[in-house]
């Protein structure tokens, strides 16, 4: 078959030809659609050949890896992320090189002070020095063994019973020592584990991490005023077993993926931040802390125009205990609540305080150690120049009840009924101290409020005539003492 054109004529294509070209061509009625997907079929051949040599606008969509831009981006994004990868890897290795050189993967709960430590410790009222032996005791050395002929007894309690302010052996501890040194045929220990500016649940601490290492007779817990406001009400009996801190959130996630460099991270901020309290100044730090807890800007002003400058002053230089005045714009009725356990949460705060001394009674008396409970007044309970304008408290804003200088506080009421429910013999020096105020003497340092030496003497000598009916411990009864 032939067909005609214009100069010739030729012989028909053949069929299978003719059909190859009909289907080859796009139909005009093809959906739009099916037209842009076929042009998104580019084979990779396509691009590495007759579209990389077209190089116009269409070809470096149709074939991205042509696109500098696009290629620029890619080989960032690679970059960035091989960068993470070996950036996490070294953090694993370096974690688990601290780990072979004895770095620990967790920092614990603080039982005592640090181990053999000195420091010396200025006040504008006093200066002392401050060492602490083998065990984190401010205490001589001390074996581990206890030699025979010897009785060891164990004195817990705050700042008080630690004796800030005075030296080591002005303590009443040194002095119940000096007391009954020579008057048995044994060595008596009054070994101070005294804890400044905690309350309850490190007595627990301590008498359980350190004091039952040390094979003891007794124990002497030390009840300070404000021990309650020391407590927290959510403490259970888990938390007084529990010897690192629980962490939540992206902080428990960061410990248990890296914990040693966790670690070593956590302490160096609490460093950076405790130097930039230090630099931005007390005042500076309440107010902050008043505003996060919602005080309001006219209490906080009145606050600052009530502070004395010398205290303020004293405190940024560390030569003063700042607490004594913030607690007029943070708490000011602390000492209502840990007195009298009259406000929010006090009552439950109390009870935490019976939960640790519970938990001591019953383990102490698992092994054999005997207990007794002394409570130590704060000197707005004994001495009335405490209620007037001078104290810095006071300036602060705390508030003071003149009841508490006649009559016994609810916490008092509290703690001897325990002791007389447990059976543990009870020493309240409350009395005591009004007596010797009464006789014009003075035991506190005015501005500080802990007891100066001659409060301590007083200390010593009623608890020594206490323990010396062997009420307490059997081990250090006289004969001929008064029942």
């Amino acid at each position: 078959m032939f067909y005609r054109s214009a100069d010739c004529c030729f012989p028909s294509p053949p069929a299978s030809l003719r059909f190859r070209k009909l289907t080859s061509q796009t139909s005009p009625i093809e959906p739009a659609f099916r037209q842009k997907t076929k042009r998104e079929r580019v084979p990779s051949s396509a691009c590495n050949g007759r579209l990389r040599r077209q190089g116009n606008a269409a070809s470096l969509r149709r074939c991205p890896e042509l696109n500098p831009e696009k290629e620029r981006l890619m080989r960032r994004l690679r970059l960035i992320a091989l960068n993470i990868f070996v950036t996490v890897l070294l953090v694993f290795v370096v974690d688990q090189l601290l780990g072979l050189f004895g770095f620990p993967a967790d920092t614990p709960f603080q039982s005592a002070h640090g181990k053999n430590r000195w420091d010396f410790r200025t006040n504008i009222e006093y200066q002392h020095e401050f060492m602490t032996n083998d065990f984190g005791l401010r205490y001589g050395e001390l074996p581990r063994e206890k030699p025979a002929g010897e009785a060891r007894f164990l004195l817990v309690g705050d700042s008080f019973t630690e004796g800030q302010g005075v030296e080591a052996e002005e303590t009443f501890g040194a002095f119940l020592e000096e007391h009954y040194r020579g008057e048995f045929d044994k060595k008596i220990r009054f070994i101070n584990a005294g804890l400044s500016g905690q309350g309850p649940a490190k007595y627990w601490r301590v008498f359980h991490e350190v004091g039952l290492t040390l094979d003891l007779d007794g124990v002497l817990i030390c009840m300070y005023g404000n021990d309650v406001t020391d407590t927290p009400a959510s403490l259970t009996r888990e938390d007084l077993y529990r010897r690192y801190p629980e962490r939540q959130g992206l902080d428990g996630v960061l410990h248990r993926l890296v914990p040693r460099l966790h670690a070593l991270g956590s302490k160096a901020v609490r460093k950076v931040n405790k130097k930039l309290r230090k630099r931005r100044g007390f005042r500076d730090v309440v107010s902050a802390r008043a505003r996060e807890v919602g005080i309001s800007e006219e209490a906080i002003q009145r606050w600052n125009e009530a502070l004395p400058a010398d205290l303020v002053a004293a405190t940024n230089r560390n030569a003063f205990n700042g607490t004594l005045l913030s607690h007029g714009l943070l708490g000011p009725d602390i000492w209502v609540r840990a007195l009298d356990l009259d406000g929010p949460g006090a009552d439950r705060q109390y009870q935490a305080v019976e939960l640790v001394l519970d938990e001591i009674l019953q383990v102490a008396r698992e092994r054999g150690i005997a207990v007794g409970l002394v409570y130590i007044p704060g000197p707005m309970q004994y001495d009335p120049s405490r209620h007037e304008s001078w104290n810095p408290m006071l300036i602060g804003g705390v508030q003071f009840r003149e009841e508490w200088l006649h009559r016994d506080a609810g916490v008092q009421k509290r703690l001897a009924s325990w002791a007389t429910a447990k059976k543990v013999p009870f020493l309240d020096l409350t009395a005591t101290f009004r007596a010797e105020i009464k006789q014009g003497r003075a035991l506190n340092f005015r501005l500080d409020g802990h007891w100066n030496p001659e409060g301590h003497q007083v200390a010593g000598r009623a608890i020594a005539a206490w323990l010396d009916r062997g009420e307490v411990f059997r081990e250090l009864e006289k004969p001929g003492a008064d029942g």
